[in-house]
């Protein structure tokens, strides 16, 4: 029974308390500098995603005139043929004009 005898530390209150307060004030500057990086983080991604969209709207679209090109349509057929395999009931209607014959 000697062998679970419990004996309490000595406690020095100053320096256990002001060990206690520097890391929690560690803890909160690491909290802080993580929420700061993961805000910066989100900032940098809504950013890169919104650049993306332009850069997907440029591959189908006409620099001058704006007007879909002929990637846009082939996008276009590919869904319309997936949405037909997969048997949804769909209206649409097509015109294709060529001017340089």
């Amino acid at each position: 029974m000697e062998a679970l005898r419990f004996e309490a530390p000595a406690i020095r209150v100053d320096n256990e308390v002001k060990s206690l307060s520097n890391a929690i004030f560690r803890m909160t500057e690491n909290m802080r500098d993580y929420v700061s990086k993961m805000l910066t983080a989100e900032a940098k991604s809504k950013s890169m995603q919104e650049f993306a969209d332009q850069m997907s709207e440029l591959a189908v679209a006409d620099t001058l005139t704006g007007v879909r090109n002929k990637n846009a349509f082939s996008m276009e057929v590919r869904k319309l043929n997936q949405e037909l395999q997969d048997k949804r009931d769909l209206r649409f209607g097509m015109a294709m004009i060529d001017i340089n014959f």
